[in-house]
């Protein structure tokens, strides 16, 4: 009867124990699925997309760069840019000054500026060595405003006069023998004196016998160059003949 017991509890034992193992691989087997499942977490990598979208925003920076168009305006390099001149230069004196504004005296046109005096504007600029304030020629100063020979001009607009003496007849002048001397034929204003005539410049003057004047070096004209009447053909008392007059 014991002996039974004993084979029936050692068929019971058995029987749990093999029980127990089978529940052991049942627990890998759950352990196994739970591994497999948690490698779905990957997905996260989606989030990359906001970074794509944000890269859009450097599209700004070449907008920003159109702010450099136009510079300043150069004075001498030729091109008005709004100046009243620009000769290519910022040299005074030559029409168009170091400011690009025009001298006083001048006309300037064109790019580059090319410009020129106005003879006859009474100022006196660049080559010009006088204005009077008119183009006439003869009164001193000429048609390109240079000073006429036997002139001095003067002042703005240019007063000229002529320089009695100089040996050039000019202005009024009817003689200039190079001297302010009177008596000689020419006298302190440059007129002939009575009794002479001269001719060339400097003036050459010589009285005339026979016209009746005394002048010079003649001592008796009696109005003809005929002999032995008492004033001979050089005006001069002929001897032993008195002269009345």
């Amino acid at each position: 009867m014991q002996k039974n017991l004993f084979i029936l509890f050692g068929a019971l034992f058995t029987t749990a124990l093999l029980a127990g193992c089978d529940d052991g691989g049942a627990s890998s087997t759950a352990t196994t699925t739970t591994d497999t499942t948690g490698g779905t977490g990957g997905t996260g990598a989606t989030a990359g997309t906001g970074g794509d979208t944000g890269g859009t925003g450097g599209t700004g920076g070449t907008t920003g760069g159109t702010g450099g168009t136009g510079g300043t305006a150069v004075c001498g390099d030729g091109v008005l840019d709004g100046a009243d001149c620009d000769d290519g230069n910022t040299d005074p004196g030559d029409g168009c000054d170091g400011d690009c504004a025009v001298e006083e005296g001048f006309s300037c046109a064109g790019e580059p500026s090319d410009c020129t005096t106005t003879c006859g504007d009474g100022i006196i600029a660049g080559a010009e060595a006088c204005d009077d304030g008119n183009p006439d020629a003869a009164d001193g100063c000429d048609a390109d405003c240079q000073v006429e020979p036997g002139y001095t001009c003067d002042g703005l607009p240019s007063a000229c006069v002529t320089t009695c003496g100089d040996g050039i007849i000019a202005g009024a002048e009817t003689c200039d023998d190079g001297n302010a001397d009177a008596l000689d034929g020419c006298d302190d204003a440059c007129l002939v004196e009575p009794g002479f005539t001269c001719t060339g410049e400097p003036s050459d003057c010589a009285t005339t016998c026979g016209d009746g004047v005394i002048g010079g070096a003649e001592v008796c004209d009696d109005g003809n160059t005929d002999l032995m009447d008492g004033c001979d053909d050089a005006c001069q008392i002929e001897a032993g003949l008195r002269v009345r007059g």
